[in-house]
């Protein structure tokens, strides 16, 4: 379930945003209820966003997005080793030639299918004043997603500069495209996202909310692999099984 619960978080990722010209350090913090055997899960994450890169670090598995390099970068906090994947990324390349051989008719049913809807609905969430969208994603193997997503204007921010940097990590997702191409149907920032993920039977419910957005130069090192850290080579297959991280 944890693999799905990334694919949210991926698309969440796509909703905020940090001006294009300096830094940002974006924190959020999310519950995810207890599912299939997992306890429930709390996390703060903080996403660091300058002029072609972004860093973003919370729970098993930190992302750094270089564009500057066109490289992306996922480092297993736990494990102390990362994965160099080029961008724009192409998961399919990533799997072993005898299981690329045997994609190719996957992935229509791995295919997910979006609609995005702005409501008329509004409230206030925190100091932002938020307009409910609701989004429905879905796949052919039985994978449902029902989002709504509290999203505001009230924020300065360059929701395109960060868009670009962001979809980089919905490349991880194979069949992603058509979620990637409604959410740009978002028009400001999402400040309270719930969303409810439907699999095999099973039902998890999780919260993620906008905590502060603040400008601010980065400490230096942020946008860099940690030193230390041991490379490997990603696995998608691997990853799948951990939760979309390695």
């Amino acid at each position: 379930m944890r693999a799905f619960r990334i694919t949210v978080l991926l698309v969440v990722a796509a909703l905020l945003a940090g001006p294009a010209l300096a830094d940002s350090l974006i924190t959020m913090k999310s519950h995810t209820d207890a599912a299939m055997g997992q306890p429930a899960r709390d996390e703060t994450t903080t996403v660091w966003v300058g002029k072609d890169r972004m860093a973003r670090v919370g729970g098993d598995t930190s992302f750094i997005i270089r564009a500057d390099q066109k490289k992306l970068y996922m480092v297993d906090t736990a494990a102390k080793t990362y994965s160099e994947l080029d961008l724009p990324v192409d998961a399919i390349k990533y799997f072993p030639p005898e299981i690329q051989a045997q994609i190719g008719p996957m992935l229509q049913q791995m295919k997910y299918t979006a609609k995005v809807t702005q409501t008329a609905e509004t409230k206030k969430i925190g100091a932002w004043n938020a307009t409910l969208y609701k989004a429905e994603i879905a796949n052919a193997t039985g994978v449902k997603m029902d989002i709504d997503m509290w999203v505001t204007k009230d924020l300065a921010i360059d929701v395109s500069a960060y868009k670009a940097l962001a979809n980089s990590l919905q490349g991880l997702q194979v069949g992603f495209e058509d979620v990637t191409r409604e959410m740009a149907k978002i028009d400001g920032i999402a400040v309270l996202t719930e969303s409810t993920i439907s699999v095999m039977g099973n039902t998890v419910k999780s919260r993620e909310e906008l905590v502060s957005v603040e400008t601010k130069a980065a400490p230096a090192g942020t946008y860099d692999v940690p030193a230390g850290l041991a490379k490997e080579a990603y696995d998608p297959m691997k990853a799948a099984m951990q939760g979309g991280g390695k």
